[in-house]
């Protein structure tokens, strides 16, 4: 099928040029010198992207990609402009109103990638409208994940239970305020689908107000990750078979003994607790209270574990070091979890948490003598060296790691290894992080001699992790590493103080900063040479497309303009012998990838001995 592209520019000479870059391409352009003309142009051609100005007279271009979103909502849709606004530019991304924002002026061959992957993702918009056209028809279905938690509910479902999407949304498909099925199905059907078959038989629902509602239904597998449901009611009901033994067991002091014993083995600091409890009378029996369990593993995207002294009240255990807007964004999702009542045995039950903070008294030593306390358990005995003290530790006690940090091996241009890149840090403790770099660093010294060079891809991870890892890497003895932290375009250029504040501590730590993703962010290049940053990861599609023979002599002088920086070329995903090649056709500095090396451990090092470079 060929794909359209609509150009809009109240300068001709603007889409001209664009129409020359792309003579090359298989694809029907079209023009208009306004908004209108382009309204015009979308009722009469099916265009699969936008590319627009911002600045026109009448309609401006994010106006106009705000109607087209309307009216053809799979039409990617890519802003042009040579005013950066970034927060303005920002915020209409984020809303969807723009997929793609382009600088002027734009480099040649970046804008043809955008282009290229703007197609790419236009397919994907237009399969997902058609899958939600799909799901919108008469057909009756849910759509839960892996463990039977409600995702997606269309309208015709919803219209049969009397009820809107959000009611359903959250809860667990076997549990008693949607099912009125026997607590044994849900081992059943899980067995079934997890062997890749399709469960069919009836399915009773629960109904708010009314009888319940009998269905056949079919469960199949959607993927490893998802069950579709599809119903068609039956005439008639069955009597709801309720099975709570299942449900009393999870709350039991045998099961709360468990779980502490494996989170005293977990947590290697102090701890909190957020306590969330009900008024009298709302919380009244199991049943309520597993519902109530199942929100608030769903709010806090099942990342603590949670305790239940009493039916009416919850204990969520915390690191004691969650940051504050951490906090913040948990007792937020925690209370729009509650803000629906539960339809419960045909009547409305509103629900009202009430959530408060606590931390272990001065005068208890250790956090878990402290929760059995809470959970009113008898002392039990934990096993020796699993409940850490809360008194924090001032300087890290060296070990090795419960699990090896795994490398990867970065190179020059000439096959010497010049670096080693961590993977995004984790929930690792400060002293956890510290054991494994200890052993990197002790076996990077007698082979290589020269300061450990170290990449911390602090894009894809929390502040919080990375300030302990860093943490970590300066209690190493000397100054022994120099780092360099990959950081994406959003956080370089985000003034909010906190964002400030985290960019300082990567200074402070001497860290210099790789600006991540180069050429699919909102700068152009002009404006990244502006930044203050050391070098550039440079993208797999970027590195690809240097060696084709469409690149333009203006492609050519921004690396050249890079190199003159000097800016720091990274290129880490080398994966095939024609990125390889185009890496050393443009003389980029540092390499990593599959092609390479695979990931490694720190006693691996040794594979490389005699090829550690003394320069970068």
């Amino acid at each position: 099928m060929q794909r359209t592209l609509l150009l809009v520019d109240d300068e001709s000479g603007i889409t001209d040029a664009i129409k020359r870059m792309l003579r090359g391409e298989p694809w029907q352009i079209l023009q208009a010198s306004n908004a209108d003309e382009a309204l015009q142009m979308f009722g009469q051609h099916s265009i699969h992207l936008l590319i627009t100005d911002y600045k026109m007279p009448g309609t401006d271009g994010l106006t106009l990609c705000r109607q087209v979103r309307e009216r053809s909502p799979a039409t990617y849709r890519l802003l042009l402009s040579g005013q950066v606004d970034y927060a303005a530019l920002r915020l209409a991304w984020q809303n969807g109103d723009i997929h793609r924002f382009v600088a002027k002026p734009w480099d040649n061959l970046l804008l043809t990638l955008d282009i290229h992957e703007g197609l790419r993702q236009q397919q994907l918009l237009q399969h997902s409208n058609h899958l939600q056209q799909q799901l919108s028809q008469q057909e009756l279905l849910l759509l839960t994940d892996e463990n039977w938690v409600v995702r997606h509910a269309n309208e015709p479902l919803c219209r049969l239970l009397n009820c809107q999407p959000a009611d359903l949304h959250g809860i667990n498909l076997f549990a008693p305020a949607l099912s009125a099925m026997p607590v044994s199905l849900e081992t059943e059907v899980t067995h079934q689908t997890e062997q890749q078959q399709s469960w069919l038989g009836i399915f009773t629902f629960q109904r708010p107000h009314q009888a319940a509602m009998t269905t056949r239904m079919t469960i199949s597998p959607l993927g490893p990750n998802f069950r579709l449901c599809l119903c068609q009611p039956v005439t008639g009901t069955l009597a709801p078979e309720r099975g709570l033994q299942d449900e009393l067991q999870r709350y039991s002091g045998e099961h709360h003994l468990q779980r502490l014993q494996q989170d005293a083995g977990a947590q290697a600091h102090d701890v909190q607790l957020l306590v969330i409890t009900f008024p009298p009378g709302e919380v009244s029996n199991r049943d309520v209270a597993s519902i109530c369990f199942e929100r608030l593993q769903v709010a806090s995207g099942d990342r603590y574990n949670i305790y239940s002294p009493q039916p009416q009240s919850f204990l969520l255990l915390l690191p004691a070091d969650l940051d504050p807007v951490a906090q913040h964004a948990l007792q937020q999702a925690i209370r729009l979890q509650f803000e629906q009542p539960l339809q419960l045995q045909q009547r409305q039950q509103p629900l009202h948490p009430q959530l408060s903070l606590e931390q272990k008294p001065a005068d208890i030593d250790c956090w878990t003598d402290w929760l059995r306390q809470r959970l009113g358990m008898p002392r039990v005995s934990i096993p020796a060296g699993a409940a850490d003290s809360a008194v924090a530790r001032p300087v890290v006690t060296p070990t090795r790691p419960t699990t090896p940090v795994q490398i990867r091996p970065v190179f020059n241009r000439s096959g010497r290894l010049v670096a080693v890149e961590l993977p995004p840090p984790d929930q690792r403790d400060q002293a956890d992080w510290y054991g494994g770099l200890q052993e990197l660093q002790q076996r990077w010294q007698p082979l290589f001699g020269n300061p450990m060079k170290v990449l911390l891809n602090v894009s894809q991870a929390s502040r919080r992790d990375t300030g302990a890892l860093l943490q970590a890497l300066n209690q190493l003895p000397g100054h022994s590493w120099q780092g360099f932290a990959r950081i994406s375009e959003a956080d370089l250029l985000d003034q909010s103080d906190a964002a400030i504040a985290f960019r300082d501590q990567l200074r402070d730590q001497h860290c210099q900063l790789l600006l991540q993703q180069f050429g699919q962010g909102f700068l152009n290049p002009r404006q990244i040479l502006q930044q203050p940053i050391a070098g550039v990861c440079m993208t797999a599609e970027f590195l690809s497309q240097l060696r084709g023979s469409k690149v333009t002599p203006q492609s050519r002088r921004l690396l050249q303009k890079l190199h003159e920086q000097p800016l720091l070329l990274y290129a880490d995903r080398i994966d095939s012998p024609e990125q390889l090649a185009a890496a050393h056709l443009n003389q980029l500095d540092w390499l990593a990838g599959d092609l390479l090396s695979p990931l490694i451990s720190a006693e691996q090092l040794q594979w490389f001995a005699g090829q550690g470079d003394q320069g970068a």
